[in-house]
């Protein structure tokens, strides 16, 4: 349900990036886990290592923490 990024760290390589976690979390619950990493350019903004497979993974990730917490819901009604 809701996206947010953590506390990035600056990674100096051929091109220098933020490289920052990126987290699910769920109002009433709080982050649930992390989703990926994404390294951003430090120059252009341009998000680095998006890949539609990446994507697809960390569609999977949340598809896969709102079944553990729509579990963890009907186990505790």
């Amino acid at each position: 349900y809701l996206l947010w990024a953590e506390t990035p760290s600056l990674v100096v390589s051929q091109r220098t990036s933020w490289r920052v976690p990126i987290y699910i979390g769920l109002v009433g619950v709080g982050r649930v886990g992390p989703l990926g990493i994404i390294d951003v350019d430090v120059e252009t903004g341009e998000i680095q290592n998006i890949t539609p497979q990446l994507v697809e993974e960390m569609k999977q990730r949340v598809k896969n923490y709102l079944a553990g917490q729509t579990s963890a819901a009907a186990t505790h009604s």
